[in-house]
C-alpha cells in the first residue's frame, strides 16, 4: 500500500490529468472529436527530443562534463557559479528537468564529502541552480513543454519568441549572478573532488561511445530544425525512434512516457471544457486582459505546464500567457515541475527537508516579485 501511495505521490500530475481527463468525460461524451484536441506536433517533437537527451546522458557527455568541471574547480563560490551557470544556459536546450537531474545529484556528489561545507550552503546552491534552470529554460522555444507547446500551437518564429522572454531572463540571470556572492570563498579540498564516482566507462574514450554522441547530436539538429522551421514533427519523431531503436534502443525505455500521457490527458480535459458553454464563458471572462497574472498565479497551484494547457483556449493575448507562465514557473515548490524534481533528489539523499522547502520559498518569491515588477514597468 505504502508503495502504491509513493508511487502516486511521485506522478501526482500525472494523476490529476488522468482524473480531470476522466471526469470531463462525464459532460462531453468520448468521441472522434479527441482526436483533435491532442496537438500531435508538441508530442512528436516533445518525444523527440526526450530520446536526444537520454541518448546524451547515456553516452556519457553529462558525466564527462562534470568530472572536467571538478578538476579546474578551486573553491565553493566558484564551483557555485559555475554550476549555476551551466544550470541556466544548459536548460535552454536540453530543458530544465534534464538540467536539474544532470547537475543537482553531481552538486550533492561533490559537496557532501566537503568537511568545511555547512548544509545550508548545498541547499542554497541547490536552490538558485533550480531557479537558474526554470529562468534560463524560459528563453528557448525547447527549454521546457509549455514553451514547446505555445511556439508550435502559435506558429512563432524564433527571435519573436526569444525577444519576448529575454528581459525576464535576463533579469534572472543578473539576480543570480548576485545572489552568488553570498556563498563563502570555501577551499575545497581537491583529492576528495578527485574520488566522486562517476561511470568510469563512460569516460573512457572508444568508437562507440563517439559514434553515439555524434549520432544523438545529428538528431538532435534534425529536432531543432523541425522547430524553427515549424515542419510536421511525425517524420522526424519516426526517424529519430527508428535511428535510436537501431543503435541504442535502451534510451526509448527512458523516455517521460508518463510527461506525455499527462499532455494527452490536458489536452482532452481542456478539449471537453471548451466544449460545456457555461464553463467556456466563464474561463474567458475571468482570462481576458488578465492573461499574465492568472497565468502566474495558477501556475502556483497546478504548476505552469498544467496551467498553460487549460489556459491557452480562453486568452486573446497568448504573449502574456508565455509571459505569465514561466514567470510563474518561481514561486511555490510546485509551480514548475523541475522544481518538484530538486527537491526530491535532495530530500532522497539528506535531511531537513523544512530547510530547504524554506530557502526555496524565501528565494523564489524575491525572484518572482522582481519580475512581476519588471513585467508592470515593461507594460
Amino acid at each position: 500500500m505504502k508503495f502504491i501511495i509513493d508511487f502516486i505521490k511521485s506522478r501526482i500530475v500525472f494523476f490529476i490529468s488522468l482524473l480531470c481527463a476522466v471526469i470531463s468525460m462525464f459532460f462531453v461524451p468520448p468521441s472522434k472529436a479527441y482526436i483533435q484536441y491532442i496537438d500531435w506536433n508538441t508530442l512528436f517533437i516533445l518525444f523527440s527530443l526526450m530520446i536526444c537527451v537520454s541518448g546524451f546522458e547515456n553516452s556519457g557527455i553529462f558525466d564527462k562534463f562534470c568530472k572536467i568541471i571538478c578538476s579546474h574547480i578551486t573553491n565553493l563560490r566558484l564551483l557555485s557559479v559555475v554550476l549555476i551557470v551551466f544550470c541556466f544556459f544548459s536548460s535552454m536546450i536540453i530543458t530544465n528537468d534534464v538540467a536539474l537531474i544532470t547537475f543537482v545529484p553531481f552538486t550533492l556528489l561533490v559537496l557532501s564529502n566537503q568537511n568545511e561545507v555547512k548544509l545550508w550552503h548545498i541547499i542554497y546552491i541547490i536552490v538558485l541552480e533550480t531557479i537558474a534552470a526554470n529562468t534560463g529554460s524560459m528563453l528557448t522555444p525547447i527549454g521546457n513543454p509549455q514553451n514547446l507547446f505555445i511556439f508550435n500551437k502559435y506558429n512563432m518564429n524564433v527571435s519573436q519568441f526569444i525577444n519576448i522572454l529575454f528581459p525576464y531572463s535576463f533579469a534572472s540571470f543578473c539576480l543570480l549572478y548576485i545572489f552568488s556572492f553570498i556563498i563563502p570563498k570555501i577551499t575545497l579540498n581537491k583529492s576528495l573532488l578527485g574520488n566522486n564516482n562517476f561511470d568510469d566507462e563512460k569516460m573512457k574514450f572508444d568508437n562507440s561511445l563517439f559514434f553515439k554522441r555524434c549520432f544523438y547530436f545529428f538528431l538532435f539538429l534534425c529536432c531543432l530544425f523541425s522547430v524553427i522551421k515549424n515542419l510536421t514533427k511525425w517524420p522526424i519523431a519516426l526517424f529519430v525512434c527508428i535511428g535510436s531503436f537501431i543503435f541504442d534502443r535502451k534510451v526509448i525505455l527512458k523516455v517521460d512516457y508518463y510527461l506525455l500521457f499527462t499532455f494527452v490527458f490536458f489536452f482532452i480535459f481542456t478539449g471537453n471544457l471548451g466544449e460545456v458553454h457555461i464553463i467556456r464563458e466563464f474561463l474567458e471572462s475571468s482570462v481576458k486582459s488578465k492573461e499574465f497574472f492568472v497565468g502566474f498565479g495558477v501556475s502556483q497551484i497546478i504548476s505552469n505546464v498544467p496551467a498553460t494547457l487549460i489556459l491557452y483556449q480562453f486568452v486573446d493575448d497568448i504573449k502574456n500567457l508565455l509571459i505569465g507562465v514561466n514567470v510563474g514557473g518561481l514561486g511555490t515548490i510546485v509551480a514548475s515541475l523541475a522544481s518538484l524534481i530538486s527537491f526530491n533528489i535532495y530530500n532522497s539523499q539528506k535531511s531537513n527537508g523544512c530547510l530547504f522547502l524554506i530557502f526555496f520559498t524565501v528565494l523564489n518569491v524575491i525572484f518572482l516579485l522582481v519580475l512581476i515588477l519588471l513585467y508592470t514597468i515593461l507594460n
